[in-house]
């Protein structure tokens, strides 16, 4: 028994290792004195990205809105209705405590270093032994790399093109099938898993479709079909419950 315990702690201590390389191979890449200096990121449609967190933090908040009409562009057009608040909510936040341009070019990489450690979790909540969720964290790394496309989201040319409200959705969906495969198998973490589902939807609407089709595996089992319906029905509603403050007025309009 102490021996199992000294042997897992060795493992949380390695796996720690080379989480800190991974993420210190991704700061190189994205270049530390440029992702900290106090200026405006440009590459694809990035930059118009920043009017969106701007007008967030001096307009609508102040409000108390999340979403309101906007005559900055266009013939006016209705800011964060059509578009998805989470990573623009998180750059606010942040921007207390650091400049707002500082603030958005962190958040707009966080899924890129989300990924390692999402897919990292995954395998972990999978139950999969050493060294299969560090080796997972390392390999998505070549996805992350990947420069087969440039706008369709989850690698780095794209989230540098302004899709980075998908890139943090793409990793928490990739948590996400880890925790509703915890409720299926093991019956927990049921809540935390429709909060995660509930960001999931806030980051962006394709990767909140591609996690609900995807869950539909766990309803192939004629055995357990009823009890596992039921359950992601329950997910489903609190996730739509967690978004209702955004998700409602957007049906509505």
């Amino acid at each position: 028994m102490v021996r199992e315990k000294e042997r897992e702690k060795r493992i949380i201590v390695f796996d720690l290792l080379m989480m800190g390389a991974i993420f210190a191979f991704l700061l190189c890449y994205l270049e530390p004195a440029s992702l900290f200096s106090k200026n405006i990121t440009t590459g694809g449609d990035t930059g118009s990205h920043y009017y969106t967190a701007q007008y967030l933090k001096d307009v609508l908040l102040p409000k108390g809105k999340i979403s309101g009409w906007c005559q900055g562009n266009l013939a006016g057009f209705p800011m964060l209705q059509n578009y998805f608040p989470l990573p623009f909510l998180i750059m606010t936040v942040l921007s207390w405590v650091m400049p707002l341009q500082i603030a958005f070019k962190v958040v707009t990489v966080m899924g890129t270093f989300l990924l390692p450690l999402c897919t990292y979790l995954f395998f972990r909540l999978l139950r999969q032994p050493f060294p299969i969720p560090i080796t997972g964290a390392l390999f998505s790394l070549s996805f992350l790399f990947m420069e087969g496309n440039s706008m369709w989201g989850g690698n780095i040319p794209s989230t540098l093109a302004g899709t980075f409200c998908y890139s943090m959705g793409f990793s928490l969906a990739v948590l996400w099938l880890g925790l509703v495969y915890r409720v299926m198998s093991e019956n927990k973490g049921l809540r935390i898993c429709a909060l995660v589902l509930a960001l999931v939807g806030l980051c962006h609407g394709y990767t909140l479709l591609a996690v609900l089709f995807s869950s539909l595996f766990f309803l192939i089992s004629r055995k357990n079909f009823k009890i596992n319906l039921k359950r992601l029905l329950l997910i489903d509603a609190l996730a739509f419950c967690l978004m209702g403050f955004w998700l409602i007025p957007l049906m509505a309009f």
